[in-house]
């Protein structure tokens, strides 16, 4: 398969709709798509500084409560 390079400003655009469309709480979604687009997580983190409108702002909050951890029986 060939890697599609992309431009950067697309793909923060088309992170942001991924974000949008997925609720606060699946910020490991966010990061996968991230891993496709070859970008880091520290790069994320400087979108939602300058972007704070956008809602990626709370998703980073919130991501400890993403993944709640399994009761033990």
């Amino acid at each position: 398969m060939n890697k599609v390079t992309i431009n950067l400003k697309s793909a923060r655009e088309y992170v942001q709709i991924i974000a949008k469309r997925l609720q606060k709480n699946s910020i490991r979604m966010v990061y996968k798509v991230l891993k496709g687009f070859n970008l880091s997580r520290n790069t994320f983190k400087k979108w939602c500084k300058k972007d704070k409108d956008h809602g990626t702002e709370e998703l980073m909050n919130n991501k400890k409560q993403s993944c709640p951890k399994r009761s033990k029986k």
